[in-house]
């Protein structure tokens, strides 16, 4: 798409390509000024005319660096506009499927810490609580964020997706994206696994749709679903149904693919049906490739940027560990979360992080799993501060460990620990 702009070095205006987005953003933020000028105090108008605003200001990969502030900013005058109308914002944003404007209002909102963002206004839901199931993950994380921030004092609609959404995020990991296969033959599953790796992927196999959905609402790193037809224990249906519901898996582009006879039922879906992708049994990853690129492309324009990913999880482990601390598990309860923490404590980069997060939590998966941490790693700083972190919580929650593993402790690293239970 081609637009009209003005060209310092020629000194005139002159076509340049821009994205449907941006050429979007220009002609809103045009008419957006012409209706303030018309009516200066239509709410309406002032709510377009910041959206507008905002997406000029930032952009998908930029959505988590410091917002601009001052006079002649956007986003300064969004802050002034107090948070009914940011609150207003972020439902347009929303609606209009823009994720970078919505994440930027949400966190705009967090800055505020008012707690009438998470109110409900009549029969609306509070738009921040509607963040939360965006598809798009990182709208989902400036909404935690900013509810973080406001901090609710008692328990409320959104706290269980909060811990979900921290959860996903210290799951995920800047490696190659991860495609999930459903498929019941062994034969099937190795081909087009190997085809899906030499798209750059690395790949899971579900032998069932219950599994299908599972491993996807587990991890972030999961940016493609290949689906059978004759999937087995859920059926198609009910795995699609899932998949597009549940707000964990919502932003997961999800391909069925079998023989050519059924691609026009799934071409033209009965009403009610699940809309999907359909993909022809390929003998090549290009001409897989082919029949799937616009799902490719989705994929790529929605996952976050590595550097983004790695901003998730340090502040993901970080919120974790502040939510434990407030011993408040009537707003949000933490269980369910030990093996994310585990998983990031096996890199490097995480690992200090995670194992203090997973102190915190006083269960017993958490305990075996510092323990299994000592176990598995070479003597080092890390593991060291993970006994003392393994002491803290025997020391505040009992031992929670079996014999076998007190003596294997104590046997490969020295660890003592009494009073093991039988």
């Amino acid at each position: 798409m081609a637009d009209w702009r003005w060209d310092d070095d020629q000194k005139t205006i002159a076509l340049r390509r821009v994205t449907p987005e941006q050429a979007a953003t220009r002609t809103g933020s045009r008419h957006a000024a012409r209706a303030l000028e018309v009516s200066p105090g239509d709410p309406r108008a002032r709510v377009l005319g910041l959206a507008f605003g905002l997406a000029r200001e930032t952009r998908l990969n930029t959505i988590f660096q410091p917002l601009p502030a001052g006079e002649g900013t956007t986003a300064g005058e969004a802050r002034a506009a107090g948070p009914a109308v940011l609150n207003e914002v972020l439902r347009e944003a929303l609606t209009a499927k823009r994720p970078e404007i919505a994440a930027t209002a949400a966190r705009l909102l967090g800055e505020l810490k008012d707690p009438v963002a998470l109110v409900q206004s009549g029969e609306r839901t509070a738009p921040l609580m509607m963040a939360l199931d965006h598809p798009d993950i990182r709208v989902q994380f400036a909404a935690t964020q900013a509810i973080l921030k406001i901090g609710p004092k008692i328990p409320y609609r959104g706290g269980r997706r909060v811990v979900e959404v921290l959860k996903q995020a210290v799951h995920s990991n800047t490696g190659r994206p991860h495609a999930i296969i459903g498929e019941v033959s062994s034969e099937r599953a190795g081909e087009i696994s190997g085809m899906l790796k030499e798209l750059g992927f690395e790949t899971l196999v579900a032998l069932s749709g219950k599994e299908v959905f599972r491993a996807a609402a587990d991890r972030t790193d999961v940016e493609l679903i290949l689906v059978h037809p004759n999937i087995i224990r859920w059926p198609l249906s009910e795995t699609l149904s899932n998949l597009r519901t549940d707000a964990r898996t919502a932003r997961v582009p999800v391909v069925v693919y079998g023989p050519s006879r059924l691609q026009e039922r799934f071409r033209s879906p009965a009403p009610g049906q699940t809309k999907v992708t359909y993909a022809t049994l390929s003998e090549t990853p290009a001409d897989l490739a082919f029949q799937i690129q616009p799902v490719l492309d989705q994929m790529r324009r929605e996952a976050p940027t590595a550097q983004q990913q790695t901003l998730m999880r340090k502040e993901a482990i970080a919120a974790l560990s502040q939510l434990a601390d407030t011993g408040n598990s009537r707003l949000y309860n933490l269980v369910g979360t030990e093996e994310a923490l585990a998983w990031a404590a096996a890199e490097p980069s995480f690992s200090l992080s995670a194992l203090e997060s997973l102190g915190r939590i006083g269960t017993r998966q958490a305990q075996n799993l510092i323990a299994e941490f000592i176990l598995n790693s070479p003597v080092n700083a890390t593991t060291k501060r993970a006994r003392e972190i393994l002491d803290a919580h025997v020391a505040r929650n009992g031992l929670l460990l079996k014999q076998s593993v007190v003596s294997e402790l104590h046997a490969g690293t020295g660890v003592t620990l009494i009073n093991p239970e039988p």
